[in-house]
């Protein structure tokens, strides 16, 4: 790839940069709508890219960031990997970073990226989150030998706070009750996120041959079992984000039962006989359903965040909350979730209590 070069190129109305040849050829689209007015525009843009390469190359790199994140992401997919999230990750990311060589990114870089992305109201954990992919693809264009020198370090945002957003089980009956009729598939969708407690795409990528729908009393206990879902696809690869097996309440229970009946494909969620895919498969339904019901700042994932509150609300151990939702540590639950417990620091608070403090004085004085 030492004889890379960027040309000017038109697609779907907007001129592009483009690179390599055939089935290898690959482009970018830089914004700027196709018109002969703005042709001077698009070769400034090419220009700048071209200045990048052939500075980088006079270093010793041979890849440009662009062609090193699409080689990264065509290796995840070709092992499996859903890679859509890396895709719209990179999205905003290749007008700062595409045109670079991996030598020239610079924390200043870094810096100058994550101030563009908070004043389109990007939050640091999203910027984190997109900074770590490129990281990711930088790691593998070094093992790859796809650029010479070190591998930079990406500087990133601090690590987001816990989520403070979380529903109450009246603000959860109202926004299901407020999901268009014409979107069942929200619907089921809802119930699910707070019966399994399960991430929103995690969900999204279940299938019937992973539930078990079986209702039944024990005889000694009275305790009734519903079934259960597995969140793991045992097709996938492993990844740091668990995905757990667990049990059925009577809600998700009902709600699967009929949907079941009215299944038109494999998938549990589905809408006009096709699989709900992608990261904004529900968010928009979820967002207009949240205004309806006056409910302010409600996305997909705030319903995982509401199902491990009211697990923590109940008292149930740290240990068996991280299992449910999939944790890989229980400290990661802890962290988030050990404040909504009732008895949250409650013996260190006790501790403090000037009231003991009088019980021993009154015992050491005979009193």
């Amino acid at each position: 790839m030492g004889d890379q070069v960027y040309r000017r190129g038109r697609h779907r109305g907007v001129w592009c940069v483009v690179w390599g040849h055939g089935r290898n050829k690959q482009r970018h689209a830089l914004g700027i709508k196709a018109t002969a007015l703005n042709r001077p525009d698009a070769d400034r843009e090419v220009a700048r890219w071209n200045s990048g390469l052939a500075e980088a190359q006079r270093n010793g790199s041979a890849v440009a960031v662009a062609g090193i994140y699409d080689l990264y992401v065509k290796d995840r997919e070709a092992v499996g990997k859903d890679v859509q999230r890396m895709r719209d990750a990179w999205k905003p990311m290749a007008p700062h970073f595409g045109h670079l060589m991996p030598d020239q990114i610079e924390d200043q870089t870094c810096r100058d990226y994550a101030k563009h992305r908070r004043g389109h109201g990007v939050s640091n954990g999203g910027i984190r989150s997109e900074l770590i992919y490129l990281s990711a693809a930088l790691g593998f264009g070094k093992k790859k030998k796809l650029y010479a020198g070190d591998r930079p370090e990406i500087e990133r945002p601090p690590a987001a706070r816990p989520r403070e957003r979380w529903l109450t089980k009246a603000e959860a009956r109202r926004l299901i009750d407020a999901t268009s009729p014409r979107f069942l598939h929200v619907k089921l969708w809802l119930h699910l996120a707070l019966a399994t407690a399960g991430r929103p795409s995690h969900i999204l990528q279940l299938t019937w041959d992973r539930v078990t729908l079986k209702k039944w009393t024990h005889p000694e206990s009275g305790v009734t079992y519903y079934g259960h879902v597995n969140l793991d696809d045992p097709t996938r690869d492993a990844t740091r984000k668990g995905r757990a097996r667990v049990p059925l309440n009577q809600d998700a229970y009902e709600v699967l039962l009929l949907a079941r009946e009215m299944a038109q494909t494999q998938w549990v969620i589905e809408y006009n006989g096709q699989p709900v895919t992608g990261r904004q498969g529900v968010r928009q339904a979820v967002v207009r359903a949240a205004q309806r019901a006056k409910l302010a700042g409600v996305t997909p994932y705030v319903l995982r965040h509401t199902a491990g509150v009211w697990m923590a609300q109940a008292g149930l151990p740290m240990a068996e909350i991280s299992q449910y939702m999939g944790h890989t540590s229980t400290a990661i639950t802890e962290r988030v979730y050990a404040r909504f417990h009732p008895d949250y620091l409650q013996r260190a608070a006790n501790a403090l209590s000037l009231r003991e403090t009088k019980a021993i004085e009154d015992k050491r004085s005979g009193g």
